[in-house]
């Protein structure tokens, strides 16, 4: 058996960073740490200036959750076997494989950030289309583009959730269409972006660049690329996945089945919210795969998560 953490993108609402995590001293230190590495302190997450895109603070806020909830875990030697992030949860997700050191990680995610504001300062989103599938919701992609909307898919998050990113009139145009061809439920998106597409490849080449290939990293952890759905082979691997998944769709679906695949019995969802907690109960129900536990640290005591770890991490002694 082994033990699954999986770490959550944008799309979840925010509160204050302190509202997600437990008040334990590993919080504390990981926010005091990132108070030094971002221009205008950790204040400005909770407390943006007015006018700034919410990309920033919401990207930058959902790594630090990770981080800062992977290393209170850590503390009671409850580690992963597997990690994977969605959108921009890949990267807490890097720093816990060990393929990206914190101070990186923030400094990649306030670029990837900012580029991303720039790039879509209004008149862009992301639609979510529940009850249709991935050929389906790609036939509409290709029926607007052909009509000339910019409008592309994003994410394929289950077998019947699919996420899109455009502008706002190809995304109100999509919304017709799906809900004349069956979708049970759409949905816009708590965001101001266009995520995971074409449009992004300049952002994409610009964290190739600054991540740069290690030379000293290894991997303490599996790695799961959510750009390919397939586990990563060295440290790379995992950071040329941060780097081409911001302009590719997300796999969230395959990446998922590819966690199971290695062995994952308890998957933990880290703060904030549960949202991949529903998918993947989506996932596992659709395939037919029982005897997996999925959980959000959010909902559970620290002791019940801890607990749980070690009783089914592969890094646990066998019991005699």
């Amino acid at each position: 058996m082994s033990v699954g953490f999986v770490y959550p993108g944008e799309g979840v609402r925010l509160g204050p960073v302190l509202d997600d995590l437990p008040d334990v001293t590993a919080v504390h230190e990981t926010l005091s740490e990132a108070d030094t590495l971002m221009p205008g302190g950790l204040g400005s997450l909770d407390h943006p200036p007015a006018g700034t895109n919410e990309t920033v603070s919401s990207q930058l806020g959902l790594l630090i959750r990770g981080v800062a909830a992977s290393r209170v875990l850590a503390a009671e030697g409850a580690l992963p076997d597997i990690v994977a992030g969605h959108s921009v949860g890949a990267f807490p997700a890097a720093v816990a494989a060990g393929a990206l050191k914190f101070s990186d990680a923030v400094r990649a995610v306030s670029f990837r950030a900012h580029r991303m504001a720039e790039m879509f300062p209004s008149g862009f989103g992301m639609l979510a289309v529940i009850g249709m599938s991935h050929s389906a919701v790609s036939e509409v992609v290709e029926q607007l583009n052909g009509a000339g909307e910019n409008v592309w898919l994003a994410n394929v998050n289950s077998y019947e959730q699919m996420v899109l990113s455009g502008t706002d009139a190809a995304l109100q145009e999509a919304e017709t269409l799906v809900k004349t061809r069956g979708a049970l439920r759409v949905e816009r998106l708590h965001v101001s972006i266009a995520s995971h597409g074409p449009m992004l490849e300049s952002v994409a080449a610009g964290l190739r660049s600054m991540l740069g290939t290690p030379s000293d990293r290894t991997l303490v952890a599996d790695y799961v690329m959510i750009s390919s759905a397939r586990r990563a082979r060295n440290a790379e691997e995992v950071l040329g996945d941060l780097a081409a998944s911001v302009a590719t769709a997300v796999q969230w679906r395959d990446a998922f089945g590819v966690l199971v695949e290695l062995g994952a019995r308890f998957v933990l969802q880290l703060p904030p919210g549960h949202t991949l907690v529903g998918l993947a109960d989506s996932i596992l129900t659709h395939d037919d795969i029982t005897g997996v536990d999925v959980r959000a640290m959010s909902g559970e005591t620290l002791s019940d998560c801890v607990y749980r770890i070690h009783r089914s991490s592969r890094r646990a002694p066998s019991e005699t």
